[in-house]
């Protein structure tokens, strides 16, 4: 980069051969703040320095010790205590106009005040209790993304499933995260979803990679349940349709978000997709299908003289619609 100064604060600033592939980066212990008093800080040398700086008086725009006084300028919007309140201020020492000036990070014992106007919510079940509208913040303990494709991420936890909507952070499927996030309840058309808002960011929780996400295995009608509502959920041996999938128990319309390969119609196999919510009807984005069962499906319109069963093995009369199974083949009736 190209060293470049502003008004006494050292920078280094982009150039034409600015890039990130020289170097490596970890994940690293909390950094540890130099604990000084507020004439001795007023160096050159801690410019751009982590300070820390105990049982100050804070005003709005200041803090004092008895042996000076430095300007605050809250670049950051935390919250700042009533004047002449008394604490740890903990901050980045900047240069402006030739004089010191710090940026305060975290006051009162080292730690940011909690906001009082946010809620918390221990799970994602809490989190879509709320009303639409509310901004919460969603505790992750163990969440993990069953599906994410773009702006899409779908991530579930102990209690239940929710959407990551356009959160404008980077997820990939099967990572696990901890900690918590600050974001909206919105529910868009029934489904729930977190969305963005000014608070929202990677900072307060971890990912890590995960084991490959495991579907929820379900009947079409059990199914369609607000309970299941973003998560992964699996469909075994239903007939597919471009529309719809069907079995024994009923029918959940498709809708192919993902763009992924459909077979002809009237094949038979296992269904894994997201259960979604659309113009207060269940919906089913399907993630895979695979047909290697090689089962093949005949669509009948009427009786036949052999007998037929239902998917469970009980024998079942002429007028059953549905999927039976006669001759060893699984057949429709309508």
């Amino acid at each position: 980069g190209k060293y470049s100064p502003f008004q006494g604060l050292p920078e280094i600033a982009k150039t034409d051969k600015t890039n990130a592939e020289k170097f490596t980066a970890s994940e690293g212990a909390a950094a540890q703040p130099l604990t000084i008093g507020i004439a001795a800080a007023q160096e050159e040398k801690y410019l751009c320095e982590l300070l820390k700086f105990s049982n100050v008086t804070i005003s709005a725009d200041a803090i004092s010790d008895g042996s000076a006084t430095l300007t605050l300028f809250n670049k950051f919007k935390i919250d700042l205590p009533e004047d002449g309140a008394t604490g740890d201020v903990t901050g980045i020492l900047v240069m402006y106009k030739d004089a010191y000036q710090l940026y305060p990070i975290s006051i009162g014992g080292g730690q940011t005040p909690p906001d009082p106007q946010i809620t918390v919510c221990d799970n994602i079940a809490a989190f879509k209790a709320l009303e639409s509208g509310t901004e919460a913040e969603l505790k992750l303990n163990n969440a993990q993304v069953v599906y994410a494709n773009g702006r899409d991420v779908y991530v579930r936890d102990a209690s239940g499933a929710i959407e990551f909507y356009n959160l404008g952070i980077e997820y990939a499927t099967n990572q696990v995260l901890n900690g918590s996030i600050i974001g909206k309840y919105s529910p868009f058309q029934g489904l729930p979803e977190i969305a963005k808002t000014d608070k929202t960011s990677a900072e307060k929780y971890t990912v890590s990679e995960g084991a490959e996400a495991q579907p929820v295995s379900l009947t079409v009608a059990a199914s369609q349940d607000a309970k299941y509502l973003c998560d992964l959920l699996k469909f075994s041996g239903v007939t597919i349709n471009a529309d719809a999938i069907s079995d024994a128990s009923g029918s959940l319309a498709i809708f192919n978000k993902f763009k992924i390969e459909v077979p002809e119609a009237g094949a038979t196999g296992d269904v894994i997709g997201i259960l979604v919510m659309y113009k207060e009807a269940y919906q089913l984005y399907p993630i895979s299908i695979d047909t290697s069962n090689g089962i093949s499906m005949t669509t009948v319109e009427t009786a036949t003289n052999a007998p037929a069963y239902n998917l469970a093995g009980q024998r079942v009369g002429d007028n059953f619609k549905g999927v039976v199974i006669v001759n060893g083949k699984k057949v429709v009736r309508k």
